[in-house]
């Protein structure tokens, strides 16, 4: 399941409360995204490289998270290099890997039922706007969650066929990879229906 991104640990990181986290990690994607000096840019990503290991998490790991994002980030980059020229590109790549590391730094440091709670709270006050705190907490939580669980599912396809002797090619591992992401998906609407997540 999702949750199973966290990882165990008494650093700084795993002790803040999770809604100092996401506040920071708020922030952080604020500043990435108004900074526009591409110096500026290196040294805000250098910093979440920083915290990652400050907060006693393995380069492996995050080697984990980016495997399967690197694919994307090279066609981005392609793309981007075309269009806006290299500086550009580079921004733009740097700039996503950043917010990557960053989710899943929050992540692998802050446990679901925490975050949850934390976000059901801070919602609310707004259900007297119609606004169901229950719900957008899991949104976001979800989402936070959601792309070091995918890069996790895409590495152990990719490992399984490596182990079998298919070779290092990401491309056929998809399928696998899919179907893993269905199924989780389907756990996950179970959990939740079980719980009365989502009935009136």
């Amino acid at each position: 399941m999702i949750a199973g991104v966290y990882q165990p640990g008494n650093s700084c990181f795993h002790r803040a409360t999770p809604g100092l986290k996401l506040a920071a990690l708020a922030i952080y994607a604020v500043a990435l995204s108004v900074v526009e000096q591409i110096v500026l840019l290196m040294g805000l990503s250098a910093l979440v490289l920083v915290a990652w290991q400050i907060a006693g998490l393995t380069w492996a790991q995050l080697s984990a998270n980016l495997k399967l994002l690197i694919w994307i980030l090279l066609a981005l980059f392609g793309f981007q290099l075309f269009v806006a020229g290299f500086w550009r590109a580079f921004d733009t790549i740097l700039t996503l890997a950043a917010l990557v590391v960053a989710a899943a730094l929050v992540s692998h440091t802050t446990r679901t039922d925490d975050m949850l709670d934390t976000l059901t709270a801070a919602f609310s006050p707004f259900a007297r706007f119609g606004v169901k705190p229950e719900d957008a907490a899991f949104v976001l939580v979800f989402t936070v969650r959601l792309v070091p669980f995918v890069s996790i599912v895409g590495r152990e396809a990719i490992d399984a066929r490596r182990a079998r002797g298919a070779g290092r090619n990401p491309v056929p591992a998809l399928v696998p990879m899919v179907i893993r992401l269905m199924r989780e998906t389907d756990a996950l609407s179970e959990a939740l229906v079980a719980r009365g997540f989502g009935r009136t």
